[in-house]
């Protein structure tokens, strides 16, 4: 309840504006505009390991090539089963870069645990450390699936071009994948 005397705070310009329906920006657009601004700035630091934007934009876009050669796109899923790690943040990007919704799976969790969550959420990828290939694969559901060492090297993902942009590329889709 406000009285006369008393104004509410207003919200800055940029908060007052409602987005139009139907018009949501994806993570890896927020993430394109800071590599277009500042592609030499310190984007993560995991430990000892420092990626400037335009790296990490690099690893997102090779990650996003692999997935889209698999026939991942709007519509798929893809569940990250890894460390925190840069791995681990150049696939949650590429992932978006490919225009597929990410399942983000705890590696501490049991194979159980892993094999429900990528059933239930129909999972039509898994990114997950080379260590734990062997781990992901008995875990997975029965429903087909392919299974991609994010951090597997100087692999096919070397070979893809360093650039995945999706701006100009339409709106985002608001509903659920289904």
């Amino acid at each position: 309840m406000t009285s006369d005397t008393v104004t509410p705070p207003v919200a800055p310009a940029r908060h007052r504006t409602a987005p139009a329906v139907g018009s949501v920006t994806g993570l890896n657009r927020f993430f394109e505009d800071a590599c277009d601004s500042t592609p030499h700035a310190v984007a993560l630091e995991i430990g000892a390991q420092r990626l400037s934007y335009a790296e990490l934009d690099a690893r997102a876009n090779q990650v996003a090539h692999r997935l889209r050669r698999l026939g991942i796109g709007p519509d798929s899923r893809v569940g990250l089963l890894l460390p925190r790690s840069a791995e681990m943040y150049a696939s949650l990007l590429g992932v978006c870069k490919a225009g597929a919704a990410f399942v983000p799976v705890d590696p501490a969790a049991p194979a159980d645990r892993v094999t429900f969550i990528l059933q239930d959420a129909g999972a039509d990828a898994l990114l997950t450390a080379s260590a734990r290939t062997a781990d992901a694969v008995r875990a997975m559901p029965p429903r087909t699936c392919a299974v991609i060492e994010a951090d597997s090297g100087p692999g096919t993902s070397r070979r893809c071009p360093p650039h995945v942009r999706t701006k100009g590329r339409g709106k985002w889709r608001t509903r659920w994948p289904t």
